[in-house]
């Protein structure tokens, strides 16, 4: 009987996601329903809590939640997301660590309306610092698509 020997092939899928939104950087060291309550105000939005992104950094650890806050304005067809940065000693964007939060913007906005809401967050009191965060610099952008 003749010996069949076979090999498999193996694929290797590769995505390039589309990280078409805005991230801003905010430090600020009030505990995050404190801080969206503010912000809510501030900007009059509407911001709630949606599900945590849950990150397991290491095998064989438990996983880190870092909280979620959504508002969608319906009249620009845009999406606001609050990300928890920092949880614990863990940072959700390493490269960020002097950002307790991050503002995620998907959708039309103008660059105008993007400086005109980072003066606004600078209002807030106990906010230290916003700034504008280059996406594609960011190593676990991945981490950012929801």
């Amino acid at each position: 009987m003749p010996n069949h020997f076979f090999s498999l092939a193996k694929y290797k899928l590769n995505i390039d996601y589309e990280y078409d939104f805005i991230l801003i950087g905010i430090a600020c060291h009030e505990i995050d329903l404190k801080f969206v309550w503010q912000v809510n105000n501030k900007l009059q939005t509407e911001f709630v809590k949606v599900q945590d992104i849950s990150i397991r950094e290491k095998k064989n650890t438990d996983p880190v939640n870092y909280g979620i806050y959504h508002y969608l304005d319906e009249g620009i067809h845009t999406d606001f997301f609050i990300i928890v940065n920092k949880t614990g000693n863990s940072t959700l964007i390493a490269e960020q660590k002097q950002a307790d939060y991050l503002l995620k913007i998907s959708g039309n906005i103008s660059v105008e309306e993007k400086y005109r809401i980072m003066k606004k967050l600078k209002e807030i009191n106990n906010v230290i610092m916003v700034f504008d965060i280059d996406v594609e610099k960011i190593k676990a952008k991945q981490y950012l698509i929801f």
